[in-house]
């Protein structure tokens, strides 16, 4: 993150991001008969999202919050969640 700058790899990862899912959708009819372009383009969707969006939240989280209010939220959520999904059950 350091080396190459927040906001030159948010740019850089939001590009890929959005960049296979603008392709998926223009060219929708013809990937349903080449399924492993669409594999592709997904893959290559996860791969820079996982590279830039996600990881620059949580090291933005960790500089911002002091460790006692991020545990205090992260149980907070992991209630919410485990309410939630036994709720669905």
């Amino acid at each position: 993150v350091e080396r190459m700058g927040r906001r030159r790899q948010l740019v850089i990862c939001l590009l890929g991001v959005g960049g296979p899912l603008l392709l998926m959708g223009a060219a929708q009819a013809s990937l349903k008969q080449q399924p492993s372009v669409f594999v592709l383009l997904l893959l290559l969707h996860q791969v820079f999202g996982s590279v830039g969006p996600r990881t620059l939240f949580w090291v933005t989280i960790s500089e911002i919050y002091p460790a006692k209010y991020r545990a205090t939220g992260k149980c907070l959520g992991v209630l919410v969640l485990s309410v939630g999904q036994a709720s669905h059950h």
